[in-house]
């Protein structure tokens, strides 16, 4: 938000995500549509998948509706009830999509990412993927490009990596 000069949205667009991501990470429903539970593996490695998606499409919703006001420049209002009615109409659209997708419809979201994502994750954790990887990222450093550009995809797919090495060392 603050890239696309969208500063006073920065807290609303982080706190949007967070409601969508926790909407999307499959809650447990009981009868009276109450969150009784969360399946916490889901906020595990995998889950920074699902929240960098949840993000980027957060911040495409805030961008969308960022430059629209339901006042004009003049008016008398104060700064913060104008920002307030500006953010009701994005934030709705985030958190209804995540009410839609899992509590209406029951997407598991989850494992959509993760069944997206799971071939780049398959390859980068063979000897080869990761041989090829590692080269990549220095080959991109020394052309003044730092390997942290890759953190997004990198991160995530080692921390699954590290999470299923420690499981199945747990289990002999």
């Amino acid at each position: 938000m603050e890239h696309k000069k969208l500063k006073k949205q920065r807290v609303i667009a982080g706190l949007s995500s967070v409601a969508l991501f926790l909407m999307l990470a499959n809650p447990i429903w009981d009868k009276s549509g109450a969150v009784v539970s969360y399946q916490f593996s889901e906020f595990g490695a995998g889950g920074m998948f699902v929240a960098l998606v949840v993000g980027i499409y957060t911040a495409l919703i805030m961008e969308a509706f960022g430059r629209f006001s339901f006042f004009s420049e003049d008016t008398s209002m104060p700064d913060f009830v104008i920002a307030w009615f500006d953010s009701m109409l994005p934030i709705t659209v985030v958190v209804a999509t995540g009410w839609i997708l899992a509590y209406l419809l029951h997407f598991n979201f989850y494992k959509l990412i993760v069944e997206l994502f799971s071939p780049l994750a398959n390859s980068l954790n063979t000897w080869w993927g990761f041989t090829l990887f590692l080269f990549f990222t220095c080959f991109i450093y020394s052309m003044g490009i730092s390997g942290w550009v890759l953190a997004a995809v990198d991160q995530p797919v080692m921390l699954v990596g590290i999470a299923a090495n420690a499981h199945q060392c747990a289990n002999g």
